[in-house]
């Protein structure tokens, strides 16, 4: 009664069960037994079968069923098989299903990821582009350009490199011209004495103290002008990377006297009190000359911008790895937006001053 239960049942499903003794005869089966059935049925070694069951035909393919044969074990002695069969029409259909569904899905992906280069391909050339054109613009002298980009990417730091490095080509471009008409100021003004000096002398109407005089002053303006060229020169080494330095071991204190006996007559006309502190025992090793230069031109600077009256500092101080000169003045102060720049070459805050 059982058994012939589970057929009725199973014969409401998609599959046919056919159920049999432990020598093969069929006991029951739910659908109709076709041939194909019977000769999976007949052709199964049960001696051979496994208890937990077996895949008698899984090439759906080629056949119109696939079989399991799964053995019926009473208290551990073989009683009969459940053989099911599944029509191999239904495998075919889910399969065809499933194929067509891969189809759609493969090409609905192949168009999302056409679409999702070309997008990225424009958020990334675009930029590019605009690079590219910015790199044109710089090469034809174009020095000013923008790229506006707020990515925070590789691109990002590149186009903020490339505006920066516009912004300082156009500085430069700027600083040059403005250095080309200092040094065209200050040769001509010489090369107009020269030249004035020399047509009145060579006049004949004057007398010889005026010649003596006017030779003098050709003499100091040539010995100017030869000062202006020798600095020029220095500059040209400068940027050929020719700039020599000559180190030795030079007594400091002897070296910061000479500098401030220099310096002193002109800071006494203007009023200005100058106080020194240097030790004597401090010994550097440098190149004096350009060492005089550099504190000469910074004692220079405070004179210019301190009033009269005011006072000038120059400090000097050894540790146990260098030797620090200070230098300080009661001027103006450089612009805090000027500060960034003080050491680069040639610049100025008031562009009025040519040297």
């Amino acid at each position: 009664t059982t058994l012939e239960h589970v057929a009725i049942m199973e014969s409401e499903s998609d599959f046919t069960v056919v159920i049999t003794n432990a020598l093969g005869n069929v006991i029951v089966n739910s659908d109709s037994i076709e041939q194909e059935m019977m000769d999976v049925i007949e052709h199964t070694d049960y001696k051979q079968m496994p208890n937990e069951g077996k895949v008698l035909e899984e090439r759906w393919p080629e056949k119109k069923y696939i079989a399991t044969d799964s053995p019926i074990t009473i208290n551990e002695e073989h009683q009969g098989h459940v053989f099911m069969f599944a029509d191999t029409n239904n495998i075919r259909r889910i399969v065809d299903h499933l194929s067509d569904q891969f189809i759609v899905i493969g090409l609905i992906t192949i168009i999302l990821t056409i679409i999702t280069v070309f997008i990225l391909s424009r958020l990334i050339t675009k930029p590019l582009v605009k690079m590219k054109e910015a790199t044109e613009q710089l090469s034809k002298g174009r020095h000013k350009v923008e790229l506006h980009t707020e990515r925070r990417d590789e691109l990002g730091e590149l186009a903020a490199s490339i505006t920066k490095l516009s912004d300082d080509l156009e500085r430069l471009k700027n600083e040059r011209n403005e250095f080309l008409a200092s040094i065209s100021h200050e040769l001509r003004t010489p090369l107009t004495y020269l030249k004035g000096y020399a047509d009145i002398i060579s006049r004949g109407d004057i007398s010889g103290n005026e010649r003596n005089e006017y030779i003098e002053i050709i003499r100091e303006e040539s010995e100017q002008l030869a000062i202006l060229v020798k600095d020029l020169f220095e500059l040209a080494k400068m940027d050929q990377n020719k700039f020599t330095i000559n180190k030795e071991d030079v007594a400091f204190g002897k070296l910061i006297h000479t500098i401030t006996e220099r310096i002193r007559p002109a800071l006494e006309e203007k009023n200005i009190t100058f106080s020194v502190r240097c030790p004597n025992h401090i010994t550097a090793h440098i190149d004096p000359e350009r060492i005089q230069q550099v504190l000469l031109n910074i004692l220079d600077n405070a004179k210019k911008h301190t009033s009269q009256g005011k006072r000038i500092s120059l400090e000097v101080s050894q540790s146990k790895r260098e030797i620090i000169t200070m230098i300080s003045d009661e001027g103006e102060g450089v612009p805090e937006e000027d500060l960034p720049y003080i050491f680069e070459r040639l610049y100025r805050v008031e562009k009025s001053r040519s040297r």
